[in-house]
């Protein structure tokens, strides 16, 4: 692969239906035989990977074959081994190797890593100093020690920039395949964790970038990131743009929590004020339906429980209490029953809350582009500090059963584990070969390190001894079930009932028979309020809401096929999907909220008459957008007929969104069943 041939392929994804060989050819100057040799030299390159890149059709038209896959390829697959470098490519890798090295770089060093001559290098060296030069950046040479630079920051980020406008594909796989698993550069942060965090920051502000730029974006902040931690960051840059500046401020302060914001000032205004040169564009989503803000608030519980170091992400009463709240204050509603000088009370006594909720409210911020007002955030605060005190009363009753294979040792590796995430009391650690004859009567759930199968009644989770993210998620996830349905709310609740009949008692004893009926009432109220059971997703999911394999034509094909099941029943209306899809069309892919996972959803007055989940899985991806990052294959819709029947369900379903094991299994499966019995398997549901 060369840089004529990637330039074809550029010239080809952007005219995919038809293009003649001699247009390619006078396009790029050359000869028609020249230009479909390159063609067939890619197909030939791309046969390794069972993908054919371009087919002739019966008039010699040149047709594109799988756009999508196209770009997972480009991405992902074309080695940099694999690329023949031509000078001008040269030359920019070597000013950014340069760049990224705070040291001497040796010619041996340039020599290894992109396989060139040491005359020839000589040679590009002369000329780089001269072009530098021009630029205020001073190649020093030494001879024992090789080559750096020496320049003011601002202008080797311009020399930068310019360079990977121009060749920013060949620097990425370049720095991807040689640079990251060399021993040259001491890198804290590999380029697929900084789009993951880019990617995840744009769904978040509901951003529009260009393939292209997408690209450009990540490996600016992927440099960046290392000219700062090697000790060379910008200075005194005072301009910003406003419109990218919070954007860029949570990635950098994200990726370096090591750095105080004063630190990085200039770097964040620096790249909010380039970005808006970028092919990017962001659209001010109106769409204040309740669902829509739920799926805000989840994203900033889940803020706040990382800024907190406290996981507030299984308080259920958190999330529906605080969603009805912002839902008034989005839509202009009075908020609370407090006054306002009792806000203003709370949050002088509880600083450490509000200071959290502050580094925050970006979520709702760049939703609803203003700031919100002082009150707006005490009240946030009193929704915080109730399921605060709620965590303390629920983690402390929590009764655990630890299970391993191996010796005391593991035992109490994972107890130690445990403790730095939760307030669990370990009733007693077993080997597996223990349990048979165990009892469990004061035992809620059980953390495994074993697959204990149908050998207990009990919830379990099975986990590894070092805890990973995806265990983690796990145990929260049965956290959140045991506090729905077993003793440990049973238990705090009880409590409660008995201290309000003490309470009563002395006031009404001298009234015969007033106790005994106020003991019936108060007994009524908590059994009643104990068996009202959550409503999981897997109770909105039977195979008549199920579809596996599906082909769709494009994401509005999608949509439409995707609640077709609620037509089938009569639960909405003709107008359901292109209210649905009219949104998409004026505020962007907003319904994407997860990787590869859409949430298509719309209310009581956008056609939903009943409440329902349906689930789709795509045979191939559907692209949202022309950038191609916004693919999807996996659909969740939504018929919301009123604001609380499917909160549990929805809840539920974030939850599970978040865990990639479960996005994988699903993947996977091939039949409805299967996808019933995964969904109950990740909510615990047996």
């Amino acid at each position: 692969m060369n840089k004529r041939q990637m330039d074809i392929i550029g010239r080809v994804i952007e005219d995919p239906q038809f293009y003649k060989v001699s247009k390619l050819a006078k396009i790029m100057n050359k000869s028609d035989r020249t230009i479909y040799n390159d063609l067939v030299s890619i197909n030939d390159y791309f046969s390794k990977y069972d993908f054919d890149f371009i087919q002739f059709n019966e008039n010699g038209d040149i047709e594109l074959n799988d756009n999508k896959k196209l770009n997972d390829l480009l991405n992902n697959k074309i080695k940099f081994d694999d690329y023949e470098l031509n000078t001008e490519e040269r030359r920019s890798l070597i000013t950014c190797l340069l760049f990224f090295f705070n040291n001497y770089i040796t010619i041996q060093n340039i020599s290894d890593l992109i396989y060139c001559s040491r005359s020839t290098l000589l040679k590009d060296f002369k000329i780089i100093k001269d072009e530098l030069k021009e630029d205020n950046i001073e190649i020093i040479s030494h001879p024992n020690k090789g080559y750096k630079v020496k320049a003011d920051e601002k202008d080797i980020r311009e020399k930068f920039v310019e360079i990977c406008e121009k060749h920013i594909f060949v620097i990425k796989i370049f720095f991807r395949d040689k640079i990251q698993e060399s021993s040259l550069l001491d890198i804290q942060m590999d380029l697929k964790e900084t789009h993951n965090i880019v990617l995840k920051e744009m769904i978040k502000n509901k951003f529009s970038l260009t393939d292209h730029s997408l690209r450009f974006l990540e490996f600016y902040l992927f440099f960046s990131l290392n000219r700062i931690q090697i000790g060379m960051r910008l200075k005194n840059y005072n301009k910003n743009n406003e419109n990218f500046y919070s954007y860029i401020k949570t990635i950098f302060l994200n990726m370096l929590n090591q750095f105080s914001f004063e630190e990085l000032e200039s770097e964040i205004n620096y790249l909010s004020e380039m970005i808006g040169n970028l092919h990017f564009s962001k659209k001010v989503n109106k769409d204040n339906s309740l669902v829509t803000i739920q799926l805000l608030v989840k994203i900033f519980i889940e803020e706040m429980s990382s800024t907190l170091g406290i996981d507030l992400s299984l308080d259920k009463d958190l999330f529906i209490n605080l969603s009805n709240h912002m839902f008034d204050i989005l839509n202009k509603k009075y908020p609370g029953n407090y006054e306002v000088s009792e806000i203003l009370y709370y949050m002088e006594k509880n600083r450490n809350i509000i200071q959290a909720i502050e580094e925050n409210t970006y979520v709702f911020e760049n939703y609803i582009s203003r700031k919100l007002t002082e009150t707006e955030v005490g009240y946030l605060g009193l929704h915080i500090s109730a399921s605060l005190e709620k965590s303390k009363i629920i983690n402390r009753n929590l009764r655990v059963l630890i299970i391993c294979n191996s010796g005391v040792g593991t035992v109490q590796l994972l107890k130690a584990r445990l403790a730095r995430y939760y307030s669990f009391t370990v009733v007693d650690a077993l080997s597996v070969f223990q349990l048979t004859n165990y009892d469990m009567e004061n035992i809620d759930f059980i953390i495994s390190t074993v697959y204990l199968g149908d050998m207990v009644k009990l919830p379990y989770v099975c986990v590894s001894v070092n805890l990973t993210d995806q265990d983690l998620t796990r145990i929260n996830s049965a956290v959140s079930l045991i506090s729905d349905q077993t003793s440990i709310i049973e238990e705090s609740e009880t409590e409660k009932k008995d201290i309000l009949i003490r309470k009563i008692e002395p006031l009404v004893e001298e009234h015969d028979g007033l106790l005994s009926l106020l003991e019936a009432t108060i007994n009524n109220y908590f059994n009643d309020k104990k068996e009202k059971s959550s409503s999981k997703l897997s109770s909105f999911l039977n195979e008549e809401f199920i579809e596996v394999d599906v082909e769709a034509e494009d994401w509005e094909d999608a949509i439409r096929k995707s609640v077709k099941p609620f037509h089938n029943k009569n639960m909405v209306k003709d107008k359901f999907e292109k209210e649905i899809i009219d949104s998409i069309r004026a505020y962007g892919p907003y319904i994407i909220i997860s990787d590869g996972v859409a949430f298509p959803h719309a209310g009581f007055d956008q056609g939903a008459i009943k409440t329902g989940f349906s689930f789709m899985k795509l045979k191939e991806p559907v692209s949202f957008s022309q950038d191609g990052y916004k693919d999807v294959d996996l659909i969740f819709a939504l018929s919301a007929s009123d604001n609380k029947m499917h909160l549990d369900a929805l809840f539920s379903l974030i939850e599970l969104i978040n865990n990639e094991d479960f996005k994988e299994d699903l993947r996977k499966l091939k039949n409805k069943s299967e996808v019933i019995d995964c969904i109950r398997k990740y909510e615990g549901v047996y």
